[in-house]
């Protein structure tokens, strides 16, 4: 067979993918997961009783707006690694800015407090349990991210897979946010910046394992 006539077989009856099938993929995939991800903190953990009261202290805020912006940067990331040769330069490391003025923030706040507080502010009451919470809360959306990205095109397979990872990680740190009782900048600096970085250790390992073609 010529080198033309294997082409245009292989070409037969191949459909144009409608526009749109990345982000439809993608969004189901990390709606579904996002979905999972609350329900599992509700019926297992429970939302912390006052929470109506939480939400006017400004640090709960500060709480769930630094998942949330990792949650925004890594998903504009894996819809562009997703897609072969699009490019993601210059955007590849923008996770870390978030994350290391948080950890800067809480090492500054930490340094300022008394020496006798520091410790309590740091560890809390649940130091044991978060990180590891949270890792355990995002396991829906990063199988359900990774599990759309296997039918899509990614290339570079440990970084997509990190930053499925760190979508994950972010997601669960605001859902598990509607249950921590912890209030201290130290505490959400450390230990769930921690659980944010399992996930995203998790996804990195598991890339080139799941999402080679």
């Amino acid at each position: 067979m010529k080198t033309q006539d294997l082409i245009n077989e292989l070409a037969t009856g191949v459909a144009p993918v409608r526009p749109g099938a990345i982000h439809r993929q993608l969004g189901s995939a990390l709606a579904i997961g996002t979905a999972a991800t609350v329900t599992i903190v509700a019926s297992t953990y429970g939302v912390r009783s006052d929470l109506s009261a939480a939400l006017l202290e400004p640090v709960m805020w500060f709480k769930l707006a630094y998942p949330l912006l990792l949650t925004l940067v890594a998903a504009s990331l894996v819809w562009r690694l997703a897609v072969p040769g699009r490019q993601t330069r210059g955007l590849d490391w923008t996770w870390l800015t978030p994350a290391l003025a948080v950890l800067a923030i809480g090492l500054f706040l930490l340094w300022q407090a008394d020496p006798s507080q520091r410790l309590p502010l740091l560890l809390g009451q649940t130091w044991r349990s978060c990180a590891l919470s949270i890792a355990l809360v995002s396991a829906p959306v990063l199988v359900g991210v990774l599990h759309a990205l296997r039918r899509l095109g990614p290339t570079r397979l440990t970084q997509t897979g990190a930053i499925a990872g760190l979508l994950a990680g972010s997601v669960g740190a605001v859902a598990y946010a509607l249950h921590c009782p912890e209030m201290s900048v130290p505490f959400i600096a450390m230990w769930n910046t921690l659980g944010i970085a399992l996930m995203t250790g998790l996804g990195m390992w598991l890339g080139p394992r799941v999402l080679r073609w």
